[in-house]
């Protein structure tokens, strides 16, 4: 059991390296509830240094580990959605790729997908969008 707890936290890791005021995450594997009760906070706490910050993020095999998941990641979304101006994600899910470029329709957010091997592309294009 506390392989499995270690194994789900750390489905979601910081970049570390990002410029302000980027955040900046990798999301790799099976992404649980708990997985966003520990990125929230972090999401808060960016918040509070910026009022609006750009949003990376790499998807590398994502897939909800259940209907509680998805929810919590369509919630975390909406709450946080109005401080981000720029989001790039970068994923090997053509759908969420499809999804990020239609995100641009909502107001005050550029939003752009990038294939897995876009990367470079996609870091440079979120430190100059």
């Amino acid at each position: 059991m506390m392989y499995k707890q270690l194994i789900n936290y750390i489905m979601i890791t910081i970049i570390n390296d990002m410029p302000e005021p980027i955040l900046g995450i990798i999301m790799t594997g099976e992404i649980t509830k708990e997985d966003y009760d520990r990125l929230n906070p972090i999401l808060e706490d960016f918040e509070r240094k910026h009022d609006t910050f750009k949003f990376y993020a790499e998807m590398h095999d994502f897939k909800w580990s259940s209907a509680k998941a998805m929810w919590e990641d369509l919630k975390t979304d909406i709450k946080h959605l109005g401080n981000i101006h720029t989001a790039a994600i970068v994923t090997d899910k053509k759908w969420i790729e499809n999804i990020t470029d239609t995100a641009s329709v909502i107001p005050n957010l550029t939003a752009k997908g990038f294939d897995m091997d876009e990367r470079e592309q996609a870091m440079e294009w979120i430190k100059t969008a």
